[in-house]
C-alpha cells in the first residue's frame, strides 16, 4: 500500500511539473547563426523583474512563471539590449521565444574614459629643504660613530636602536 502511495504521488508531481507554464526560446546571430552562450534574459511584470536565466552552451533558455503578459529583455556584450513586449504566457503551455540579433543591435559604442596620472615627485627641486647634506666637518662634530647611526640622525623617520 506504501508503494503505491510513493508511485500515485511521483505520477502526480511529474503531471504538475510538465504542465508548467513559461518561456522558452533560443538567442541568436541572424546573420551567422551562432548562438549566444551566457545571454542574459530576464522577464518583467509592468516593468517589474520577474524571473531571470541565462542561455546556455547551445543558445537555449527557459523560464518557468506563472501565465500572464510579460515583457523580455534580452541581452549580450556587445550588443544593444532586445526588448520584447506583450509574450502571452497560457496556462500549462511554453510560449516558446527565439530572439534573433541582427545588425541594428550590433556594435556597442562603449565611452572612453579618462583617468589623470598624477605623479608626486621624490625630490622636490623648487624646496631647499628637502635635501640635507653633511659633509665631513659634520660628520666629525657628531656623536654617532657608526654608519647606521649617521643615516638614522640624517634621514627624517628612521629610528635606530641599540641592542
Amino acid at each position: 500500500m506504501r508503494i503505491v502511495i510513493i508511485v500515485f504521488y511521483f505520477l502526480i508531481s511529474s503531471n504538475i511539473l510538465i504542465a508548467q507554464s513559461g518561456i522558452a526560446g533560443k538567442i541568436f546571430d541572424g546573420d551567422t547563426g551562432e548562438e549566444f552562450i551566457g545571454a542574459n534574459v530576464v522577464v518583467l511584470e509592468n516593468g517589474v523583474f520577474v524571473i531571470g536565466a541565462s542561455s546556455d552552451f547551445e543558445g537555449n533558455y527557459i523560464l518557468r512563471i506563472d501565465p500572464g503578459i510579460y515583457d523580455m529583455e534580452v541581452s549580450y556584450i556587445g550588443y544593444r539590449t532586445k526588448r520584447i513586449e506583450k509574450i502571452i504566457v497560457s496556462p500549462g503551455e511554453t510560449t516558446q521565444t527565439n530572439v534573433e540579433f541582427g545588425p541594428e543591435e550590433e556594435g556597442l559604442v562603449l565611452c572612453p574614459t579618462y583617468i589623470p596620472i598624477y605623479m608626486v615627485p621624490l625630490i622636490e627641486l623648487d624646496n631647499p629643504t628637502s635635501i640635507k647634506r653633511k659633509g665631513a666637518d659634520d660628520i666629525r662634530n657628531t656623536p654617532q660613530k657608526s654608519i647606521p647611526q649617521l643615516a638614522g640622525f640624517s634621514t627624517p623617520g628612521v629610528s635606530i636602536l641599540d641592542q
